[in-house]
């Protein structure tokens, strides 16, 4: 659960995973040529202090996708989720039950990946709707805990080099966030970015360094602007409240 909820209540929160395919791995590079179909049931209960009853959220992800492999190098995928819920026993931010304890996973409907794709083994390109996990994804993650992922608009290419270099630049445009695209307000479930992310991993003998430079200048209305110059602490307290599904979005607070 969140921060939030961690430190007012006890919760329990139990995930049964019924998958058909790697749709829902950390990444989906690892996809498979064809048809995926991918469903996840999910049961929450919370507990929450400052309720008078807990809260019981049950919902079904459902994903179906299609990937086409054009050649060795070139590939392309499309894919579609929805989210249902049985019953309305939990506030899912957009069903107006604010009495009960909040569950981040409101019904919805969206096109989560829709996106183009070259990769030789060196060069490494995807323009499109995808998924961008980066590192140990504190900044920026899909957040595939939730039912509803988040996926970016995005430019993602790199480069590996035989010195053991990979050299990668991300352009993200929209952010299509957690709480999904029914979500009634639409200044939290789409968010408009202009960000450029520059990221560099060197491989050594006991492990990988990495650096990176994430500029982002965010342009949705209710999101504040960037102003520059900035510290180390702001960047990465604004970074955590754009991108990380574990921030708060509205009046509800989601998960990461």
């Amino acid at each position: 659960m969140s921060m939030r909820i961690r430190k007012l209540s006890s919760a329990l929160a139990v995930a049964i995973l019924l998958s058909a395919s790697l749709a829902r791995a950390a990444s989906d590079d690892s996809l498979l040529d064809g048809l995926v179909v991918d469903l996840r049931y999910r049961h929450a209960h919370i507990n929450q202090v400052g309720f008078a009853q807990p809260a019981n959220a049950d919902t079904l992800r459902i994903t179906l996708g299609y990937l086409w492999r054009i050649s060795p190098d070139w590939s392309a995928y499309a894919e579609g989720t929805r989210v249902v819920g049985f019953g309305d026993a939990y506030n899912s931010g957009a069903n107006g039950r604010t009495k009960l304890p909040a569950e981040g996973d409101p019904p919805s409907s969206e096109i989560s990946s829709a996106w183009l794709g070259y990769d030789n083994g060196s060069a490494y390109a995807r323009l499109g709707r995808q998924y961008i996990n980066l590192d140990n994804q504190r900044f920026f993650t899909s957040g595939l805990w939730r039912q509803n992922p988040q996926s970016f608009d995005a430019f993602n290419g790199a480069w590996k080099l035989d010195t053991g270099t990979t050299l990668q630049y991300l352009h993200l445009g929209k952010a299509q966030r957690s709480v999904g695209h029914d979500y009634p307000d639409p200044t939290q479930s789409q968010w408009s970015l202009d960000a450029d992310l520059f990221h560099i991993d060197q491989k050594l003998p006991l492990g990988t360094l990495t650096g990176y430079d994430y500029l982002v200048e965010p342009r949705h209305e209710k999101v504040p602007v960037l102003q520059k110059p900035f510290t180390a602490p702001q960047l990465r307290s604004l970074l955590e409240e754009l991108l990380n599904p574990g921030a708060s979005a509205g009046p509800i607070a989601q998960a990461g």
